[in-house]
């Protein structure tokens, strides 16, 4: 393997890495809702929403947590929405949201924090270092190519 061809496989797959980062979702089976807290991991005795999505306008939707529930209308944009209080103990919480019209039942988990748990600390993404990492790249792989092309202008001229 010569230099170019290492070249060309170090930036391909250092792009496929770069570029591969994001996170998608499909509804399945296609068609059907999903429900997702705000936040998965409250801190305790904090409050959170949870929201529930592909419900039909005016359907109500009942959400159930810890021995609450909240019946709501479904908005024009296809969503429903309820409040809830974390529970003041840490540890895995499970909800519903039972969908009226369809009958269909969705679930949903919160992790809440114990108590008197660590403090955040730092960043919660890595957005910038990722991008600070791209552009290192990058900028190296151009300048890397620049000296070899320079490098074979000199060799020729001197030849």
């Amino acid at each position: 393997m010569n230099l170019k061809q290492l070249t060309a496989a170090l930036f391909i797959s250092g792009a496929a890495v770069l570029a591969g980062g994001g996170v998608t979702h499909a509804d399945y089976p296609p068609g059907s809702g999903i429900v997702t807290p705000s936040d998965s991991t409250p801190d305790a005795g904090t409050t959170f929403t949870v929201t529930a999505t592909a419900c039909q306008v005016g359907e109500t939707v009942t959400f159930s947590f810890q021995s609450v529930t909240t019946p709501v209308i479904c908005s024009a944009s296809n969503v429903a929405t309820a409040s809830f209080a974390a529970p003041a103990t840490g540890g895995a919480f499970n909800g519903t949201a039972v969908y009226g019209t369809t009958g269909g039942t969705l679930n949903f988990t919160v992790n809440v924090a114990a108590p008197g748990g660590l403090p955040a600390t730092g960043s919660s993404g890595s957005n910038t270092t990722m991008t600070i990492a791209a552009v290192l790249l990058a900028s190296g792989i151009g300048i890397f190519l620049v000296a070899q092309r320079r490098r074979k202008l000199s060799v020729g001229v001197a030849a």
